[in-house]
């Protein structure tokens, strides 16, 4: 099978003492599409925001690997600069507020 373009092994977050989200592990590869699915609270968007770690205050542990790369968890915030609209991409839940209608 072909590398994956998004691998997340034992993924865990954490807001202080609160883990939100519990060893995670998924990989997504080319022509596949993933829905995550859950009660609201359940961590869908914290762990969506982790992959290219958008929230400073919270622990992150584990591996995100994307395509080309690397370890997400391991990159130094100016690196991730430029992953981020370049190699991976986020739209928010409220797409009237997130998206220019032009």
């Amino acid at each position: 099978m072909a590398t994956p373009l998004l691998h997340i092994d034992q993924l865990t977050v954490r807001f202080g003492a609160a883990e939100v989200v519990r060893q995670v592990s998924l990989d997504i590869h080319p022509g596949e599409k993933l829905a995550l699915v859950g009660e609201s609270g359940s961590g869908k968007t914290v762990m969506a925001q982790a992959v290219l770690r958008l929230n400073r205050e919270v622990n992150y542990q584990g591996r995100i690997e994307l395509d080309g790369v690397g370890d997400v968890l391991s990159l130094s915030e100016r690196a991730l600069r430029g992953v981020r609209g370049r190699d991976a991409a986020m739209i928010f839940q409220e797409p009237m507020t997130a998206l220019n209608p032009l």
